[in-house]
């Protein structure tokens, strides 16, 4: 129980079980739950001043966990967590892109998953569809962006062992692509 620990105000968005650890993924950062037991758990705040604003968006990589985040600040990004700390990778570069296509008020809807090298984003815009972003990770942090419009996207998943990115459409059909590039 996180309000047992002295978490009052928490609003968990997510655990993610990474190496060793449980992670306990809040809006504004992450805390570790470490021990093997109830009797010597014990909960340590990160370094991290990126939490995650979007539940369906976490994803893990061999770079770290994947997911779209609101700091303090105010600017909307995908962040990078390495187990101490978090950054925006798509900050400056897309800053533009998420204050003016993103639909803020369902900023909850969105989902990310990793394939390979590629962090793939369904976000809602803030003209009524779904739009989907990919960030090539191969060079990163000088990270490339791919961008579709009108795929009527609802569902993503990624198959990780054929390479395959699939989409499933709010029209009923699904759609697939071959990831560039295995990891």
């Amino acid at each position: 129980d996180i309000r047992v620990a002295g978490f009052d105000a928490v609003d968990p968005q997510a655990l993610v079980s990474w190496g060793s650890y449980l992670w306990i993924v809040l809006k504004q950062t992450w805390i570790r739950k470490q021990g093997d037991d109830p009797i010597n758990w014990a909960f340590k705040k990160t370094f991290s001043s990126h939490g995650i604003t979007a539940p369906h968006s976490v994803d893990l990589s061999s770079m770290g966990v994947f997911g779209v985040s609101t700091p303090e600040n105010g600017d909307i990004g995908v962040s990078l967590f390495n187990g101490q700390s978090s950054e925006l990778i798509t900050s400056p570069r897309l800053d533009q892109l998420f204050k003016s296509d993103l639909d803020v008020a369902k900023i909850a809807d969105c989902c990310g998953r990793v394939g390979g090298k590629y962090y793939f984003l369904l976000y809602p815009s803030v003209d009524g569809t779904e739009k989907i972003l990919a960030i090539d990770l191969r060079r990163h942090p000088d990270d490339r962006v791919g961008y579709w419009t009108d795929l009527y996207g609802h569902s993503i998943d990624v198959d990780k062992q054929s390479s395959k990115f699939f989409l499933g459409g709010s029209d009923g059909y699904v759609r697939s692509m071959i990831l560039w590039g295995k990891s």
